[in-house]
């Protein structure tokens, strides 16, 4: 199963380690893509990895200035870049890194999808500043469209992440929420090897929609017979550590996953996402957007392919 999820979502393998060769960090200079920023070139040291910032500059909120007040935007663009790369290395967050700093000009998931393609990025690193409700549901912004159409894995950092002082430090702590769905299984190889190379816990969790608190005897029999189909599944994906924590819990899946999260003191959550436009990625697309917009840890989120879902 590994080897196939590799393959599809372009991430390799050396040793017992994922290989993120080519890291996107999709930036608007806000506090929010800073925040990003940070956690990328903090985790790329661990995988030698290429790091690509990338503005794009979209056209349509200069369009009745003209093409010179576009020119002007993306000039005022580059010289934001420059000031940002200048001060990260003063920092010395890029010692031992290759990176690029670009800026273009066109709709920014446009352009940000078409870079993913053409250089083969296996990891996409955005900030969100976490707005939820209906209006934006529907209307969407980039982030939002990065995070629901990337083809490759996607690390959102939101405005209540709270970054750990060692970025580069191993993981203590991985959750992994499952519906048991093959979306859930492209996410599961990700958590299991992450997991196992940073020698991290793993947790696994599975909600069961209902009202927490009511009586728990009568469902006792219901959560050992999830629990148990949890850990024949994590079996069938070919590895399930001694020490890994299954929990089955009883109440709404989006707030059961945060206040695991927290109580855990879970350094990153692995979610497996459906494919866009499938019945199950519009259903479930709500509580995952819910959860990266309010977590206090990234979370990674892993793209089925539409076959799959």
């Amino acid at each position: 199963m590994l080897a196939q999820l590799i393959e599809n979502h372009n991430v390799h393998v050396a040793g017992a380690r994922l290989a993120l060769r080519k890291i996107l960090v999709a930036t608007d200079f806000s506090g929010c893509s800073e925040k990003a920023v940070h956690y990328a070139l903090g985790i790329a040291p661990r995988y030698g990895s290429h790091v690509f910032l990338v503005h794009a500059v979209h056209a349509s909120g200069y369009y009745l200035g003209g093409p010179e007040v576009m020119a002007a935007a993306v000039d005022q663009a580059w010289r934001d870049a420059a000031y940002l790369e200048k001060n990260l290395l003063l920092a010395g967050s890029f010692e031992g890194l290759h990176h690029e700093v670009m800026v273009t000009s066109g709709p920014p998931w446009e352009v940000l999808s078409e870079f993913v393609q053409s250089k083969g990025i296996d990891l996409v690193v955005v900030g969100t500043h976490g707005r939820s409700g209906l209006p934006k549901f529907l209307l969407g912004s980039c982030a939002e469209k990065i995070f629901r159409r990337a083809v490759c894995p996607v690390l959102t950092v939101g405005p209540n992440t709270v970054l750990p002082g060692n970025l580069a430090g191993p993981l203590r702590h991985v959750l992994l929420p499952t519906d048991l769905s093959a979306a859930a299984e492209q996410a599961a190889g990700f958590a299991l090897d992450i997991a196992h190379g940073d020698n991290a816990l793993l947790t696994v969790l599975h909600v069961l929609d209902g009202i927490p608190g009511e009586p728990f005897c009568e469902r006792e029999d219901l959560v050992n017979g999830v629990r148990a189909r949890v850990r024949q599944w994590l079996e069938q994906r070919g590895e399930c550590p001694s020490d890994t924590r299954i929990l089955v819990e009883i109440g709404s899946a989006a707030e059961t996953i945060l206040g695991v999260a927290e109580r855990g003191l879970s350094d990153l959550i692995v979610m497996g996402i459906h494919a866009p436009c499938s019945a199950e990625d519009f259903l479930a697309w709500p509580i995952a957007y819910k959860v990266v917009c309010e977590s206090t840890c990234p979370v990674l989120t892993v793209r089925a392919t539409r076959e799959e879902s």
